[in-house]
């Protein structure tokens, strides 16, 4: 366990927080918790991971909770998400990976998050995402944040599957190449510093 950060337990709010200090995370010198507790309490509603050291999301971390409706994981390390990591997870609705360390996203991914509606995937490594990544267990997601990432070419089937999506932010990556037919299906894009809607392109002011 770690030697710094604080654990909290709200049974009123239902909300459990174990957090480490952002000034010491940011100049590397916060320990933190480097794995997701086993003992997170079943009742939680809200379960606030961030700024700490973890770097993997086992298989079944938070399976006996099937009341969390928010999942804060920013400002870890995180490299790999296990298949089977989000299981259990059926009231989940907000899920936050953001300032990360995840650089491929790829299908199974994210089995298990059928009642999602926001994932925050921003400033990680992204370079890769593979055909049909969101296929499976995202089908009511609507808003999904994957901006200041290293994505560089978006094909015609990596968002298939996201048919509730009515908001995708793509800026500050490195797309070149945006294939006929990928972007469609969505309402409301932001890519690099244009704001792309369906048979409309602008430039934000």
């Amino acid at each position: 366990m770690p030697t710094s950060g604080a654990q909290e337990w709200n049974s009123e709010a239902k909300i459990y927080a174990w957090n480490g200090e952002w000034n010491k995370w940011k100049a590397g010198e916060l320990e933190g918790i480097r794995e997701v507790p086993s003992d997170l309490p079943s009742p939680a509603m809200k379960v606030d991971l961030q700024v700490n050291q973890i770097e993997v999301i086992r298989q079944n971390s938070f399976s006996h909770l099937q009341m969390l409706e928010v999942l804060w994981l920013q400002h870890n390390k995180i490299h790999t998400i296990e298949s089977g990591a989000w299981t259990g997870l059926v009231s989940l609705e907000e899920l936050s990976l953001e300032d990360n360390k995840i650089a491929v996203l790829q299908p199974g991914m994210w089995s298990g998050l059928n009642n999602c509606t926001l994932l925050r995937l921003n400033n990680n490594k992204i370079h890769t995402i593979y055909d049909a990544t969101f296929q499976e267990g995202l089908n009511s997601l609507k808003i999904l944040l994957l901006h200041d990432n290293e994505i560089e070419e978006i094909q015609e089937d990596t968002f298939l599957g996201l048919t509730q999506c009515k908001e995708l932010q793509l800026y500050s990556n490195k797309i070149h190449s945006i294939h006929n037919g990928a972007l469609e299906h969505l309402d409301f894009i932001h890519v690099q510093q244009q704001v792309w809607k369906p048979r409309r392109l602008f430039f934000c002011t």
